[in-house]
């Protein structure tokens, strides 16, 4: 909030920065992960191979990592992908990671 004007300001971040700070966000705000940990990301409503290759760029592999993205995090990687703002709220891939990745870890075979 702008206190002069006492107006939401909207801050404009660069891809290039956005990247990095999701990059520096994995394993300080989200668990870090690697290739071998990979969830099927597309099995995620909204999320097809092309964005699953760009979550992978910034770190991302799991339905555990997306389950515990916070908004500003959210943000950062629509930022970072120049994916469409408000679309990954819209698709619920929060809610969507957390119920893969408990389904993963009652019934791990149902996921294959």
């Amino acid at each position: 909030i702008n206190p002069e004007k006492n107006v939401l300001s909207e801050i404009i971040i660069s891809p290039a920065t956005a990247k990095d700070e999701v990059l520096s966000a994995v394993g300080a705000s989200i668990p870090a992960s690697s290739p071998g940990d990979r969830d099927d990301l597309a099995k995620i409503n909204g999320i097809g191979s092309f964005i699953e290759k760009q979550l992978n760029g910034l770190g991302i592999f799991t339905f555990q990592q997306i389950s515990l993205l916070d908004q500003d995090l959210i943000e950062k990687i629509t930022a970072a992908i120049e994916f469409f703002p408000g679309r990954i709220e819209k698709d619920d891939w929060v809610g969507q990671a957390a119920r893969l990745y408990q389904q993963k870890l009652e019934q791990p075979i149902e996921l294959l």
